[in-house]
């Protein structure tokens, strides 16, 4: 029962409060743009969550297989490179240039 309270928590806070839509100055334009016929409106509501959910992924992918201190393709590149296996490799200072071009 505490997992369902807690889906519905996650659910109503991204459908209504994290919303980028209706929150987010991303959202306005789709918005304002196509809001007058449904047909159009509904199309640039899943071209606007096919590309959000599109960047999420690969924003996460790179964090977490590159950017972050012992991610493993650093430290994989590191090791045939000659170095020490052992050794943390911290990309983390990159991620803010990631996300500017994701």
């Amino acid at each position: 029962m505490e997992t369902l309270s807690s889906l519905i928590l996650i659910f109503i806070g991204a459908a209504l409060i994290n919303n980028f839509v209706l929150h987010y100055f991303v959202g306005i334009c789709p918005f304002l743009g196509v809001s007058r016929k449904l047909d159009t409106a509904f199309g640039m509501g899943c071209a606007v969550t096919f590309v959000i959910s599109i960047a999420s992924t690969l924003s996460w992918g790179f964090t977490y297989f590159i950017l972050r201190p012992g991610a493993p393709i650093p430290a994989r590149i590191w090791s045939l490179l000659g170095g020490d296996p052992e050794t943390t490799i911290d990309l983390s200072v990159l991620s803010y240039i990631v996300y500017i071009f994701v």
